[in-house]
């Protein structure tokens, strides 16, 4: 996964690393020595070749709150460093840390991050807004304020998903109303994350003045105009969300990409029969080309966590189908991002290699071909499976919604 560019603001740095997989970005705050890492990957090797880039020391690492979404790196990042690791004192977390509260201030070099109670997300989100020389500059939101949308607002269980909305709008009015309007946000959900809803653009950079005109928390005419748009909105999260969250409480163990066992296809092809999941991260057209039977297509592309979180149960075994070795790299990655540590085995398929004995093929059709079979009078059964927020703006006219 790469990093985004280095952006400067005022004297300081926020150099932003991104995970597509999971439409999400961590952040390292620094002042060009010392740096604060907020709401890191559980893969931080890539954080620490980025400061090591930049010739950074890590003083602190920080939480927004509890992820449901990925499996967060920050308490073995901080072990591995020796740096202080700070979580919200309204988690309730297995490990030691750093109880941050709302008159929190955290010191990294010339720069202050102060702590913002912003529940909404969760009860127990936070904030930081970051300070150089007394001038507020930027805000790392987390889940609460992002780019035309929310952080979703069910994660604490549908008995506390209108109070938390509520809280929401509330965090969203108060951040815009005390800060200054020209200070840079920052979220860490919002580029894909399903943890986002709401969305009503594709913006992925602002201010808070951009949000106080276009979020929809800021714009809708009352607390409970809001309320009914994003519950309205609130599609169902991934089923992963559910362990994940609980793994991020608990001292889950260091991440582990060492190479997996490999496998021919025809080996695979017993393991699917033996119940295992095969995840084929090909790209589609590939995949249609030439699949090994029983296997499932998820593109390793922005929004794969999420798409896989959806689909495979917690307890699979999982056989990874990649076209190369970097590819699967990328998704092994990703898949510990969601707590699942090892594939159980993995094979390459190239697209020499998809006339292989015992693969099965199938036709990729076009919108023009559906057209086409239309204007002919077939009544094919169209089911669409994308997420309500995305079929609320287009969708074939007589197609089944069933939303995965």
């Amino acid at each position: 996964m790469t990093a985004l560019p280095r952006t400067a603001i005022a004297t300081q740095t926020i150099l932003a690393l991104e995970s597509p997989d999971l439409g999400n970005r961590s952040y390292i705050v620094n002042d060009g020595r010392r740096a604060a890492v907020v709401d890191p990957p559980r893969d931080f090797d890539r954080v620490l070749a980025l400061c090591a880039r930049h010739g950074l020391s890590i003083d602190w690492v920080v939480e927004t709150h509890i992820h449901n979404d990925y499996v967060s790196g920050g308490l073995h990042l901080a072990r591995t460093v020796g740096a202080r690791y700070g979580i919200s004192a309204a988690e309730t977390v297995d490990y030691p840390r750093v109880a941050l509260r709302d008159d929190s201030v955290l010191s990294v070099g010339d720069i202050e991050l102060h702590v913002h109670p912003t529940p909404g997300h969760t009860f127990g989100h936070i904030a930081f807004s970051v300070s150089v020389e007394g001038r507020t500059t930027g805000l790392l939101s987390g889940g609460s304020l992002l780019f035309g949308a929310v952080g979703r607002t069910d994660l604490c269980g549908a008995e506390h998903t209108r109070r938390l909305t509520a809280l929401q709008h509330e965090t969203a009015h108060r951040l815009v109303r005390e800060l200054p309007a020209d200070v840079a946000l920052h979220p860490t959900h919002g580029f894909g994350s399903g943890c986002a809803v709401g969305r009503v653009g594709n913006w992925t950079s602002g201010t808070l003045a951009d949000e106080a005109r276009r979020n929809p928390a800021c714009v809708a005419a009352s607390a409970e105009e809001f309320a009914e748009r994003l519950l309205t909105n609130l599609y169902r999260p991934p089923r992963s969300y559910a362990r994940i969250g609980p793994l991020n409480r608990a001292a889950c163990a260091p991440i582990d990409l060492s190479p997996p066992q490999m496998a021919s296809a025809e080996q695979m092809r017993d393991y699917a029969l033996r119940g295992a999941w095969v995840v084929d991260v090909r790209d589609r057209w590939m995949f249609t080309s030439g699949h090994i039977p029983r296997s499932i297509n998820v593109p390793l592309q922005r929004g794969f966590s999420e798409w896989l979180g959806r689909v495979v149960p917690a307890e699979a075994r999982i056989a990874l189908v990649a076209d190369d070795r970097a590819q699967l790299e990328q998704a092994q990655r990703a898949l510990a991002r969601l707590g699942i540590d090892r594939p159980v085995v993995a094979t390459i398929l190239t697209m020499g290699a998809t006339s292989a004995r015992g693969l099965q093929q199938q036709r990729m059709a076009s919108f023009a071909d559906l057209a086409a079979e239309l204007r002919r009078g077939a009544r094919p059964v169209i089911v669409d499976v994308r997420r309500p927020d995305e079929t609320q703006y287009a969708h074939i006219e007589g197609a089944i919604l069933m939303p995965l």
